[in-house]
Order: structure tokens, then sequence, then C-alpha cells
């Protein structure tokens, strides 16, 4: 089964290209590393034109927001022209936690 749910911070203003709108969230480790700092990931994420016209209507670089999806890879030729594969988040619902724009929790997605 291929079902995940994240929370983090949109890392800069999400980008439409074609019919796919991408956008990466920050998400901070609960524990510190050996030098006692707390270590962030970096989870690249794209949703549908729908979900994503309004996820850049509503939230900025900095906001909280919810992600429930499924993990996807693909694979792709650089400029190059080696094979590379990326693998990254397919969102299906996003949850605004919270917004400059909306201070409500709400929920957009295509289910």
């Amino acid at each position: 089964m291929n079902n995940l749910s994240i929370v983090g911070r949109l890392v800069s203003e999400p980008i439409k290209e074609e019919k796919i709108v991408r956008f990466t969230i920050a998400i901070p480790r609960y524990y510190k590393d050996e030098n006692g700092i707390y270590e962030t990931d970096f989870i690249d994420c794209e949703t549908n034109d729908y979900t994503g016209d309004t996820l850049k209507e509503y939230c900025r670089k900095g906001d909280i927001i919810g992600v429930r999806g499924r993990i996807e890879s693909k694979t792709y030729l650089d400029e190059s022209e080696n094979r590379r594969r990326c693998t990254y988040v397919k969102a299906e619902t996003i949850s605004f936690i919270s917004s400059n724009k909306n201070n409500n929790m709400e929920e957009i997605g295509n289910e």
C-alpha cells in the first residue's frame, strides 16, 4: 500500500508547469544529530492543476501544510543524456494548516 501523510513548511512558492504544480516542503526531524542540531528533510511534491492552483492562491513560502498522497518515481534524461531517477510525493489532498490568507484549516483534493 502506497499512502503517506506529512506536515511541513513550504520552502518556496509553488511552481506551475503545464497541468502540474510542484512544491517542496521542509520537515524537521524530532531528534538532534551528534552536534545537537535538528536536521530537516526537504520533500519534493507535485499535484494536479486544480489542487495546485488552490495551493498557489492560499499558501506562501513558510506556511505550514499537510500533504496526503503517495510516493512516485520517474526516470528522465539529463542535459548530458544520462539516465536519472527522481522520487517525489504525488499529493492528492493538501490541508492548509497556517496560511497568510486563511487562518482556518481547509482541505482540498481530488478524491
